[in-house]
C-alpha cells in the first residue's frame, strides 16, 4: 500500500493561501493512512518476532537482561520483548531503577 501512494503525492507543497485547502485536506488523510500502515508492520514484525522466540523456547524471557517477562505483562503484550524494567529503561534512558529479578 505505501508504494501505491505516488511521490508526488508524498511531499507537500503550497497549493494556496486557504486555510483548509482540499489538497491539504487530501495530503493529511494520506498521512494518516501510512502511519496507520507503518503501525501496522510495526506489530506485524513484533508477532513474528514473539513467534520466533516461541520457536527457539525463549519466549518469556527478557531480550536485554534475559530475565523472566511478567505473565500479565505477556497477557497485555503477547509480543513483548523485555521485562517492565528494562522497557521502562529503554523509554527513559538515564533515569535509576531497580535491577530486574534474574
Amino acid at each position: 500500500m505505501v508504494e501505491a501512494v505516488p511521490n508526488d503525492l508524498q511531499s507537500r507543497g503550497a497549493l494556496s493561501h486557504l486555510p483548509t485547502h482540499s489538497a491539504d485536506q487530501a495530503m493529511d488523510s494520506i498521512d494518516k493512512e501510512l502511519i496507520l500502515i507503518r503501525n501496522e508492520q510495526d506489530l506485524q514484525r513484533a508477532v513474528h518476532g514473539a513467534l520466533d522466540r516461541l520457536e527457539k523456547g525463549d519466549y518469556g524471557r527478557c531480550q536485554t537482561c534475559g530475565g523472566e517477562i511478567g505473565e500479565e505483562r505477556l497477557d497485555a503484550l503477547p509480543y513483548a520483548e523485555h521485562c517492565i524494567v528494562c522497557a521502562e529503561q529503554a523509554e527513559h534512558p538515564g533515569s535509576m531503577s531497580v535491577n530486574p529479578p534474574s
